[in-house]
């Protein structure tokens, strides 16, 4: 993590507060069911994780995992947004309010797993120099 510059260990943290908050108040009010009450925290540690994987230059699980996990963010923000719009326009400000919010805490992330899954081939790339761990059945005889 020694890696990971001050800004993002800033917004690891401010992330990872943010879904204990929301845990924590879903508890204390004993709404919601399990994947409600820890979805963000999950989330949360996931994004974090990848962050760190990111500053590392280390490629951590599939491509195909992040580039969806990306999609997912891009889609939630989009769904976020929206639908603080049409909230806020039939006079539901403060959950309009706190659902920009929730988009402008997820972008940076999502940017940076753009970044990670989209621009960095890199890391995904198969090392030629490492042995194969399949034969070739040609190659026994």
């Amino acid at each position: 993590m020694d890696k990971l510059k001050w800004y993002w260990k800033l917004y690891s943290v401010l992330l990872l507060l943010a879904g204990f908050v929301q845990m924590f108040r879903k508890m204390l009010t004993d709404t919601g069911g399990p994947s409600s009450r820890y979805a963000a925290v999950v989330v949360a540690a996931v994004i974090v994780s990848v962050l760190i994987a990111k500053a590392n230059q280390q490629a951590m699980g599939k491509v195909w995992m992040w580039q969806s996990l990306f999609v997912v963010l891009a889609i939630g923000i989009c769904l976020m947004l929206g639908f603080g719009v049409y909230l806020g326009m039939g006079g539901i400000y403060m959950s309009s309010a706190f659902l920009g919010l929730g988009a402008a805490l997820i972008a940076p992330a999502a940017s940076e797993i753009f970044v990670y899954a989209y621009r960095s081939p890199q890391l995904w790339s198969w090392n030629s120099e490492e042995p194969d761990l399949i034969e070739d059945p040609e190659s026994r005889s």
